[in-house]
Parts: C-alpha cells; structure tokens; sequence
C-alpha cells in the first residue's frame, strides 16, 4: 500500500489535530502536552519513515519525536493529539 500522512483537526479546534498514516492512527510515546510550531502542512513534512517498520520521527523546533502506531502502544504514557502554535 501507498499510505500518505494527513491530519484530522477537532472538529470544535482547528489547531488540535492527530496524525494518521493512511488508515492508522499515529500516537507519539511521550509523558508531555504536545506543543508543534508551523502549520500543519509543515508538520506533516517534517516526519519521516525510519527504515520498513511502522516506527516514525517528526522533527519540530530542534526536538524529535517518536510516533508509533496506536495499537502498538502498550504500557507506555502516549498521546495522540497536538496542538499548534503558530
């Protein structure tokens, strides 16, 4: 499959939005509130695949992030919606 990275906002914030891969849902392994500068086109260019595993970085203001497939979390602290801050 051809899968591509997209947003969904909130439907009531436009500038809370979670990352899918094509039909997965992406959750970053992280205990923080997730913060991201820019837009959500640039969001979406700054992750790339690492290598042929469902393992993702998103680079953001010089921190990097680790997304995951949701179901693939299991006893980490996640989160799945970031907000933007333009």
């Amino acid at each position: 499959f051809d899968y591509k990275f997209y947003v969904k906002p909130m439907p009531d914030n436009q500038n809370m939005l979670a990352i899918y891969y094509g039909p997965i849902l992406l959750a970053f392994e992280t205990d923080k509130e997730l913060l991201l500068k820019g837009d959500s086109a640039s969001i979406l260019n700054s992750i790339t695949k690492q290598g042929n595993d469902m393992i993702f970085t998103l680079k953001n203001d010089g921190s990097e992030y680790k997304l995951l497939p949701f179901y693939e979390i299991n006893n980490s602290t996640y989160g799945v919606y970031i907000t933007l801050l333009k």
